[in-house]
């Protein structure tokens, strides 16, 4: 309900202890749909309980990750471009949204084509305008944007952890799917490791790699997380690769 508008006063409003933790709960409450944050990351500084002074947290990409969001709810088509020389833009449909990586379901050329896991900190911009709009009218004309969107449910692989790369690949750890890690620009070179993950600890993952022939590596490479900049999967590429590969060697 809205009352009459007070007087402002010169003198701070203060509050007793009980009101002050009550004050201070429900205005976590409000602030999380505001700023889209888990109660443990508002903070607040008070130097005395009666007086609290809220600091807003700032985060990074916080303009890239409102036109993600945005694109999710509207279930729009977007351009993404990343950070860094020559990387290739990526585009298709936004999933999801987690603390560090987004997911989007890649539409090259008009097809619709497997899932990207893409760092939001490399995340330069998201774009959407008059040529995303006829990517939405080209599926919704050839009955193929319930590929990406269902008409019940959430979308297929929305619900991976996103927080990230950790629990993204402990994910795909436990299914044995194939996946395609990239590591694009390192050392000047684009390195590309296609396989299962094998293992996931420290700071690295190990993905046991299949070559162009679906040869199997001896050993798994080990690839450590500051060093990837997206994971493909769910694509027709690793598909074929997974139902052709056979088995991989016993070390």
């Amino acid at each position: 309900m809205i009352g009459r508008r007070r007087r402002r006063s010169s003198t701070p409003y203060r509050l007793d202890n009980a009101s002050a933790r009550a004050f201070r709960r429900r205005l976590i409450e409000v602030l999380r749909h505001v700023v889209r944050r888990p109660p443990h990351r508002l903070r607040f500084v008070s130097p005395s309980p009666r007086r609290l002074t809220l600091l807003f947290p700032i985060t990074e990409n916080m303009e890239q990750k409102r036109a993600l969001r945005r694109a999710i709810t509207g279930r729009r088509s977007v351009r993404i471009e990343r950070v860094g020389d020559g990387l290739p833009a990526v585009s298709g449909f936004p999933l999801a949204l987690g603390r560090q990586l987004a997911l989007v379901h890649a539409v090259p050329e008009f097809d619709p084509d497997g899932y990207q896991a893409l760092p939001i900190a490399m995340i330069a911009r998201v774009e959407s305008d008059e040529y995303e709009r006829f990517v939405e009218r080209v599926l919704r004309d050839e009955r193929r944007l319930t590929e990406i969107w269902p008409a019940r449910g959430s979308p297929a692989r929305s619900d991976l952890p996103l927080a990230d790369w950790r629990e993204l690949f402990q994910a795909f750890g436990t299914t044995g799917e194939f996946v395609i890690v990239e590591c694009e620009g390192r050392n000047g070179d684009d390195d590309f490791y296609l396989g299962p993950v094998v293992a996931v600890a420290g700071d690295a993952v190990a993905v046991h790699h299949v070559d162009g022939t679906a040869v199997w590596d001896q050993e798994p490479s080990v690839i450590p997380f500051d060093a990837i900049t997206r994971v493909r999967f769910g694509e027709r590429y690793t598909d074929v690769f997974a139902r052709h590969a056979g088995d991989p060697p016993m070390n």
